[in-house]
Formats: structure tokens, C-alpha cells, sequence
């Protein structure tokens, strides 16, 4: 994954938001798409690619 605003766990695959993604979303912008392409390397070699359009909801943080 190139995107600065996210970053992914290589044991566990979940994407998280990283403190440039943070600013962001916290600035008022919109997260743009990414995409995720996943590897085995063990055995027969095989991928698979997702594209992510995230989503992002306004809460009022009292």
C-alpha cells in the first residue's frame, strides 16, 4: 500500500488510519479510494486485489 493515509498490518491484514489520514478526516477532508492486493507466498503463489472506497461519518464530539 503507497497511500500515506492508512497503514496495514502484515500479521493480521487490518488497515488502520494513520496520523496524515487522521488530519484529514479531522480537517473536514475526504479519505480518497485505495487499493489492497494480498499475497501468499507459501505453497503455490496466489493474490487478490480489493478496491476500498472508505467512508467516513460526521459525529458532533461533545
Amino acid at each position: 500500500m503507497t497511500q500515506t493515509n492508512y497503514a496495514i498490518d502484515a500479521s493480521t491484514g487490518t488497515v488502520t488510519l494513520t496520523a496524515a489520514g487522521a488530519a484529514v478526516v479531522n480537517g473536514g477532508g475526504n479519505l480518497p479510494d485505495f487499493t489492497v492486493t494480498a499475497a501468499s507466498t507459501t505453497g503455490q503463489t496466489s493474490s487478490a486485489t480489493a478496491n476500498v472506497n472508505p467512508a467516513d461519518t460526521d459525529t458532533n464530539e461533545h
